[in-house]
């Protein structure tokens, strides 16, 4: 079994070679992409969020869920950050085209001594020769052999490699915090577990091409962040130009203020349902 080439997040033809490593084996990988600074943020808002989110898992989620929170900007702005940092947004612009929105943010961790996930793809949308989705993976604790590593199979299917190709042909993803990894979202791909005493995170941004439906209404998820302060290529990548209407008073909105009315009501809605304290049951 091989390991992921590491590629420099600093390499001017980063970009170029993402995209190519994407279109050869469904995979590619970089070090220094995030700095310490942001790194020590995001782990604050990765435990935060975990912790925070540990009720939801109460409610028969499945084992391979835990670790993971809904959408991680939620809970800290810090995660928004990600998307304003080119060496990550480039190369997903440079695998689908640009101005790639973000369709969801989660967190992928392994406690101490925790299990991995089995084999699986992350979307069930295929599209031969196409890539539609891009996972974006940055690392937030050293991936190594103990702390239980990513394993992508290194060509992009319909159907699952059987159990023996996959741990034949199956690349490592072994980097320090702070690489970033680009998988293709088709690709078939597990973690194994985590046999140390430290948990072992990661913040996994899921990119998609500019006009395909996102998981969430991201301005009201993050109405509370003050989201009008954000820099205008973060609102783009969260979708905040492509907002729908929901009544026939929105939908008949003048050109000239549509956007904007539009995504002011989205957050004043999001903002409301925050104050109201929704919680689960």
């Amino acid at each position: 079994m091989g390991v992921i080439p590491l590629r420099s997040a600093t390499d001017p033809e980063l970009c170029g070679q993402v995209a190519r490593d994407v279109a050869e084996r469904g995979v590619a990988a970089a070090t220094g992409a995030v700095d310490d600074r942001l790194l020590d943020e995001l782990r604050e808002v990765v435990d935060r969020g975990v912790e925070a989110e540990d009720v939801w898992n109460t409610m028969d989620r499945p084992p391979a869920e835990l670790g993971r929170v809904v959408f991680l900007p939620h809970h800290g702005r810090a995660a928004l950050d990600l998307l304003a940092e080119p060496r990550l947004m480039q190369p997903c612009d440079a695998v689908l085209e640009p101005g790639s929105i973000l369709y969801t943010m989660t967190s992928l961790c392994h406690p101490a001594h925790g299990g991995g996930r089995p084999v699986h793809v992350d979307t069930q949308y295929v599209a031969p020769g196409f890539v539609m989705g891009l996972g974006v993976m940055v690392l937030l604790d050293d991936f190594t052999a103990a702390t239980g590593p990513t394993r992508f199979h290194p060509e992009v299917t319909v159907e699952a490699p059987s159990p023996e190709d996959f741990e034949r042909r199956a690349l490592r993803l072994v980097a320090p915090a702070g690489s970033a990894c680009w998988f293709h979202g088709r690709i078939w791909h597990d973690s194994l577990p985590n046999t140390t005493d430290r948990a072992r995170r990661a913040v996994l941004a899921a990119m998609v091409r500019p006009y395909l439906r996102q998981r969430l209404d991201m301005p009201r998820m993050v109405a509370h962040l003050n989201p009008e302060s954000l820099p205008t290529d973060v609102q783009h990548r969260l979708g905040f130009d492509k907002i729908l209407p929901g009544s026939y008073e929105e939908y008949f909105l003048p050109d000239g203020i549509r956007k904007q009315e539009l995504l002011r009501r989205s957050i004043a809605r999001g903002r409301t349902a925050d104050d109201a304290g929704f919680t689960p049951g």
